[in-house]
């Protein structure tokens, strides 16, 4: 990971932490979050994401467990004397001020000179490509324009960590997309530690150099988004990160570097990948929605299945397919680049190579 230091800047340590109603939102959390990473935490509703990023500006206590950030223990410091800045999702600015006044707030309050808070503040306003829209109010800016004068106002005093809590979730779509590319710029520019908190995996695997995946209280998985898009390690993992095509059943036989399985009626030949399988054991596994090949009948396709093309999205770069199997199993499949489309409707064969299908744990 470019620009980044292998030393946590972060570290949390069995963070635990339960609401009224027995509502267990952590349930020993251990995470280290490096210096100049860019690290999200993705889950639905719920997951706890949410909870942790408050125990980490300070804005919630939890029941047990710790935190440290540069070196320092942080778990029971009041927010303010936290080097942390929280962005929520609403952006939280003050309407009564200009842009300029917001971004210099945190400045005035800590006793910055008028000189040297107009250097920092036209700085941050250069950076964020809002220069000379500084005294505006707040009604006066787009969506987009306020959320950069939120990430300003959190930059321009220097925090170790920038905290940001779903805060594209406002945004329309095209806005969102080019917000995505210039978090990961300014994260990368300005080579602070980013803890951003999302339930659309997307924005997670657009801009994250490391993904948290979280379920009820509990971290599932980390990894880069690469290695949870190849390798979830559990069956909500994968759903969670957008994996369509997952079956379970059960190993009919086993062969060297690869098993038979009975999943639900069909049977399909699996990579085992150097785990130990044999006859009799349940396995899950997924196949990605780019990996199924869809059309007439191929010597490629080791698993292939008579099958009816049931819709079809365009979007652009690529065609969404729902394609529905004799006994009425759903797939979905992706193809780039198509010059023709298949219609609804149409009987055509899907399949995919043992080796495209992928093994989950747990």
């Amino acid at each position: 990971m470019e620009g980044t230091d292998q030393e946590p800047l972060v570290r949390i340590r069995d963070l635990s932490k339960t609401f009224p109603g027995d509502v267990r939102a952590l349930k020993n959390v251990s995470l280290d979050i490096r210096r100049g990473e860019f690290f999200t935490l993705l889950g639905p509703s719920g997951s706890g994401k949410s909870t942790l990023l408050k125990i980490l500006a300070g804005l919630e206590v939890s029941d047990s467990g710790q935190v440290i950030i540069a070196g320092m223990d942080m778990t029971r410091v009041p927010p303010y004397r936290r080097n942390t800045s929280l962005i929520f999702q609403e952006y939280a600015l003050f309407p009564h001020m200009t842009a300029q006044e917001n971004v210099e707030y945190g400045l005035k309050v800590r006793g910055v000179g008028s000189a040297e808070r107009k250097r920092k503040v036209d700085d941050m306003f250069r950076f964020v490509n809002l220069d000379g829209k500084q005294k505006r109010r707040v009604w006066e800016l787009s969506g987009g324009e306020r959320q950069r004068v939120a990430i300003a106002r959190s930059m321009v005093i220097a925090p170790e960590v920038l905290l940001l809590d779903e805060v594209l979730n406002t945004l329309d779509e095209k806005l969102r997309k080019e917000m995505e590319i210039e978090l990961r710029r300014f994260q990368h520019e300005l080579k602070k530690t980013f803890l951003f908190v999302t339930h659309s995996q997307e924005e997670a695997l657009t801009m994250s150099d490391r993904i948290g995946v979280m379920n009820f209280g509990v971290l599932e998985q980390i990894g880069t988004p690469l290695e949870l898009y190849r390798s979830p390690k559990n069956r909500f993992v994968a759903d969670f990160i957008g994996m369509s095509n997952l079956f379970s059943g059960e190993v009919v036989a086993a062969t060297d570097g690869q098993v038979t399985v009975d999943a639900d009626g069909l049977r399909v030949e699996v990579a085992s990948n150097g785990s130990s399988l044999a006859p009799g054991n349940e396995i899950a596994f997924f196949v990605p929605d780019e990996r199924l090949e869809l059309g007439p009948a191929s010597d490629r396709m080791t698993n292939r299945f008579p099958a009816e093309v049931k819709d079809v999205i365009f979007k652009g770069p690529y065609v969404h397919y729902e394609i529905a199997l004799e006994g009425g199993r759903l797939l979905r499949a992706k193809r780039m680049g198509e010059r023709e489309l298949l219609n609804r409707g149409a009987k055509i064969q899907v399949g995919w190579n043992p080796a495209d299908a992928t093994l989950l744990h747990g």
